[in-house]
């Protein structure tokens, strides 16, 4: 939308699209390979991303040392919205988990609502030196890190979860060092994470439950289009992911 790039959202989505769809054995044993070998292409395009200097998965890929720019809160989304279960470019990748602390510790520096704020939590935005409207915290992206967190709650309640180098600092933000071996303290500390950013979300939504785009990075008032129908599916979104992580069910209604 804002820059011609080989973006890595969209990589990642077509990745697994054309995955499946070789799993499925989608137009015939031709077409089966076509769509193996497009998705084995695009993998390894994606592993491009990756900035050992940055410590984040990067949002584009160019000629020239990355900037700013290229650590976008977009790498979490590619994770959530690819449906990926587990292995590289989910949310189960310790580089995607790196990419998140990243992208954290950018706004909580950033963002003057977020001084005061336990840092682990901080309103989210999309990156850094955003000017869009008043290039603060976005809902969609602050309920998305929420989302994140209970996702992989859910698969680290059921897989456990791997430490590596690169991870460590993810894993101190979620309150899991040291690293517990018992799968429901994994769960419940990554929950107790998403919980975190869905309370910085409470924090500024106004008693009418009214979500804009965004809300500004000084004082919280909210800009941007009014009624966002992503900042409303994103907090639909987390919830359900929530209940997930829980084993919770929604409550039977009696007439």
């Amino acid at each position: 939308e804002e820059r011609n790039c080989a973006d890595s959202y969209t990589r990642s989505v077509q990745q697994q699209a054309l995955a499946e769809a070789a799993a499925e054995g989608r137009g015939g044993a031709e077409g089966r390979a076509a769509f193996a070998a497009a998705a084995e292409r695009l993998r390894g395009l994606l592993d491009d991303h990756w900035s050992p200097e940055r410590q984040c998965y990067l949002s584009a890929t160019h000629a020239g040392e990355p900037t700013d720019r290229d650590v976008d809160v977009a790498v979490m989304f590619a994770a959530l919205h690819s449906g990926r279960q587990d292995g590289p470019h989910s949310v189960c990748d310790p580089r995607v988990q790196a990419s998140f602390a990243t992208l954290a510790k950018v706004f909580a520096a950033d963002y003057a609502i977020n001084r005061d704020r336990p840092g682990c939590a901080p309103a989210m935005g999309r990156y850094r030196g955003d000017v869009y409207v008043s290039g603060g915290a976005f809902y969609f992206s602050t309920l998305g890190a929420a989302e994140f967190c209970y996702r992989l709650a859910a698969r680290a309640g059921k897989n456990g979860l791997e430490a590596t180098p690169e991870n460590v600092e993810f894993l101190a933000m979620a309150g899991l060092q040291p690293l517990p071996q018992e799968r429901p303290a994994l769960a419940a500390a990554l929950t107790r994470h998403g919980d975190a950013f869905l309370e910085t979300v409470r924090a500024f939504t106004p008693a009418t439950g009214e979500l804009s785009e965004q809300f500004d990075q000084t004082d919280g008032h909210q800009t941007s289009a009014r009624h966002l129908a992503w900042s409303y599916a994103a907090f639909l979104t987390a919830t359900a992911a929530r209940r997930q992580a829980t084993a919770l069910r929604p409550p039977k209604h009696h007439l």
